[in-house]
């Protein structure tokens, strides 16, 4: 759902999390449009997941980069879930954004 919010409606999205995802069918089409142009996305993904395989998160970054996104990827040897790892690299993520505004970032609009 992330990801649809995200290319869908990209001002209304500052930055992006997107933890054992994957990338709806189309996707690749709105990217093409650059809607995530400078902003800044997380993606985790368990190496392990038997619900999400791991190659449609390596799918969901190729997209994300057409799209214009900047990318924080991080993998963990866990299944769906969010592991140790990949925890304290999407604090740092979200952490190291902190005190900025939509204005900081290059818009589309």
């Amino acid at each position: 759902m992330a990801y649809t919010v995200a290319l869908l409606y990209p001002e209304r999205v500052f930055r992006l999390g997107a933890l054992s995802a994957f990338m709806p069918e189309g996707a690749e089409v709105i990217a093409l449009r650059e809607p995530m142009r400078s902003k800044p996305a997380f993606v985790a993904h368990g190496i392990f997941d038997e619900l999400v395989p791991l190659a449609m998160a390596h799918h969901a970054v190729e997209v994300l980069e057409q799209a214009g996104a900047v990318i924080t990827y991080c993998e963990n040897e866990v299944g769906h879930k969010l592991g140790a790892g990949c925890f304290s690299t999407f604090e740092g993520f979200f952490n190291s954004y902190q005190g900025l505004s939509d204005d900081d970032f290059v818009q589309n609009r």
